[in-house]
């Protein structure tokens, strides 16, 4: 094909899905919140197990995702 010719492809969308994965909840552990507790008896993480952060820092896209889990 000379170099002045170009060739068009059809537009492509390439979707994943991820069964399985990463349980917010116990990565970012509301550990203050009763409701954690009572919602999550079968996988909830134990209070002995907890890495507790002295200042955690947060993605400013997260601020309502942290208010309504942290409360």
């Amino acid at each position: 094909m000379p170099a002045t010719q170009t060739t068009q492809k059809d537009p492509v969308i390439v979707v994943l899905q991820l069964t399985g994965g990463n349980d917010y909840l116990n990565t970012v552990i509301p550990y203050n919140n009763p409701l954690y507790r009572d919602n999550r008896k079968a996988v909830g993480i134990s209070d002995n197990q907890i890495m507790h952060l002295d200042a955690p820092v947060w993605h400013p896209a997260l601020h309502g995702a942290v208010e309504a889990i942290l409360g």
